[in-house]
């Protein structure tokens, strides 16, 4: 409730064994899924919660977990067909960046929920309402349309870096020709023996 998805950005074993996957392999194999597609699909992980939570208080059955979250490879203790399941949804995962994490996580689909209550959000300048280079940097498809959807957003940083970085967060460099105007403006005001020094 205070940070959001941080479960998912810094601690979730298997979002970092898709991240490492991300980081090997080359990006030319990767598929760019279209922000229509996937702002659609970012709601299947919300119905795979819901159908979750309704089949455990229909059958107080707690065993299908298994089936529609990869936690149990950890444990070792699952069946061919699962083992198979977990090898496809690695195989996707090398062509559709983070595909677990993005569309199909329930966990992650309750977190997002929980995060809209989140207390710390994320830095912005006003210069972020035109500007998309962070919405083009976010690999969680968490910024649309310049804003940040707190639901996906899995406090990765990444924009938060930018915002900070001087040399490549356009308000920086606004604010740099901003100051070298105003010099420009002031400097003839200065007496001859201050613009020498």
């Amino acid at each position: 409730m205070l940070w959001g998805r941080v479960y998912c950005g810094r601690i979730c074993a298997f979002g970092a064994l898709t991240q490492l996957i991300d980081a090997v392999v080359p990006k030319r194999l990767q598929i760019e899924i279209p922000a229509a597609i996937e702002r659609r699909a970012g709601f299947i992980k919300y119905a795979i919660l819901f159908g979750a939570v309704g089949y455990y208080l229909a059958t107080r059955e707690i065993g299908f977990y298994r089936y529609i979250e990869p936690f149990w490879l950890f444990s070792f203790q699952a069946t061919t067909p699962l083992w198979v399941g977990l090898g496809v949804l690695l195989v996707a995962s090398i062509f559709v960046r983070n595909l677990y994490c993005r569309f199909l996580c329930p966990l992650g689909a309750a977190l997002g929920l929980v995060s809209m209550l989140s207390i710390f959000k994320i830095k912005r300048w006003s210069e972020c309402s035109t500007c998309a280079v962070c919405e083009r940097a976010c690999e969680w498809g968490a910024i649309r349309n310049r804003k940040i959807v707190m639901q996906e957003c899995v406090r990765c940083d990444d924009c938060e870096i930018l915002y900070d970085s001087k040399t490549k967060c356009p308000h920086w460099l606004l604010d740099a020709k901003r100051k070298r105007r105003e010099t420009a403006v002031e400097a003839p005001l200065l007496p001859k023996a201050e613009l020498d020094r």
